[in-house]
């Protein structure tokens, strides 16, 4: 008689650990290992070219501070003692604005300063509400009869009427001794 089998059992057969469905699966995972790495790789390569750029500036920058004229680029003492010179070399400009604070009537606004060093005078464009108030101003930029005053001619310019902001404009030029 020939082998017959009369079991009911199922066989089933053992598959193996590389079944059909387990290597594309594998493979994706592979393949995404290896993208991230060359992401990775790419990325570490860019940083560090930066990296190297930016602190070659930064080298360039601190030896351009550390070398040359530094002290004149951030010493404020540099800039105070520069100011110093400027003051003892060109004082009648300082003492021409504080001149020009005391003797500024009320009502009297100052629009506009300019100094001339060839001719060491000084142009002033003021503005006020009134025409007595020029007649004041001009009298008092001239100062008191006999006084010794900085400014030595005061004379009067042009006038107008300035519509936008409804005052008197007026110039007035100062000699200064």
């Amino acid at each position: 008689m020939s082998d017959i089998n009369l079991t009911t059992e199922q066989k089933y057969e053992k598959k193996g650990f590389f079944s059909e469905n387990l290597v594309p699966i594998l493979f994706v995972i592979l393949v995404l290992c290896m993208a991230a790495y060359g992401i990775f790789y790419y990325l570490e390569g860019s940083m560090t070219s930066k990296i190297d750029n930016t602190d070659s500036q930064y080298d360039s920058q601190y030896a351009e501070l550390t070398t040359g004229n530094a002290k004149q680029a951030v010493d404020f003492q540099d800039r105070m003692d520069t100011i110093e010179d400027l003051m003892k070399t060109r004082p009648d400009i300082v003492k021409g604005l504080q001149e020009i604070e005391k003797r500024i009537a009320p009502g009297v606004y100052l629009k506009s300063y300019e100094y001339n060093a060839a001719t060491n005078q000084i142009t002033l464009v003021c503005a006020t509400n009134n025409y007595r108030s020029v007649a004041e101003q001009i009298l008092a930029f001239k100062g008191p009869a006999g006084e010794q005053s900085l400014f030595t001619n005061v004379t009067s310019g042009e006038t107008s009427f300035n519509l936008q902001e409804g005052r008197i404009e007026f110039k007035v030029v100062i000699s200064l001794s």
